[in-house]
């Protein structure tokens, strides 16, 4: 039996659902960037990259929520809202008071030395955690925000 569009639909699974609604926004955003001609139409991706998609979850005591979304700290959004210019390594998200103290000891002193090794290594998300946790001991998470964060930024500024 082949099965048409129709029937691939209704055998979605929820995770499946959510990334085709991604795909669909992501597609629509492009559409409207290239009609508008505007290479960096950053802030309507932060916020495409910051709102949930609908919610699966048949419990509706709860409040509606998408395990796959990963959302954003206000650090984060303030960070890549604004050019780099002189910010301390202490404002790049995921790093606090601890990391950002080790990274000065190491030499980065601001956020352009730290964003400088994340083009040196590419833009490749497993060398740059790995290079986090050599200099400064940064946990999984730490690494991960701030690979996002300068990812972000170089997205919409480079």
């Amino acid at each position: 039996m082949c099965g048409g569009p129709a029937s691939s639909l209704a055998t979605l699974t929820p995770q499946r659902a959510a990334e085709r609604e991604r795909e669909r926004a992501w597609t629509l955003l492009a559409e409207r960037t290239e009609r508008q001609g505007d290479r960096a139409d950053w802030r309507t991706r932060m916020e495409l990259r910051t709102t949930a998609v609908t919610d699966f979850n048949m419990d509706k005591d709860r409040p509606p929520t998408c395990p796959t979304v990963n959302t954003t700290s206000q650090k984060h959004k303030n960070f890549v809202l604004e050019p780099m210019r002189e910010k301390s390594v202490k404002e790049l998200a995921g790093i606090g008071l601890v990391l950002g103290g080790r990274l000065e000891e190491k030499g980065f002193t601001k956020a352009k030395d730290v964003l400088g090794q994340f083009l040196l290594l590419k833009q490749e998300k497993v060398a740059f955690k790995c290079w986090m946790r050599q200099v400064c001991f940064a946990g999984n998470r730490q690494s991960e925000d701030c690979y996002r964060c300068l990812r972000e930024w170089c997205d919409a500024f480079l």
